[in-house]
């Protein structure tokens, strides 16, 4: 049952720095290999895989929570 409380998702200001030198990489070697589109590829690649992940990773948890929430625990 969802709670009925608003969530409020407060940001990490620290952990933004490790997303940002990660994304530097990518557009790095973006620009090593076409220089003239490495920021837009870079940014494009930087998206595809944090949408990956997300939707990826957590597949097995949002499984065990339905199975959980409709009393399936086996």
């Amino acid at each position: 049952m969802s709670s009925k409380v608003p969530t409020v998702r407060q940001t990490n200001w620290i952990s933004i720095i490790p997303h940002l030198i990660i994304m530097g990489v990518i557009i790095f070697i973006w620009y090593l290999i076409n220089p003239e589109k490495a920021f837009l590829y870079g940014a494009m690649t930087y998206l595809l895989i944090s949408f990956s992940l997300r939707n990826l990773i957590p597949k097995d948890h949002r499984n065990g929570i339905k199975k959980n929430n409709s009393e399936n625990f086996k």
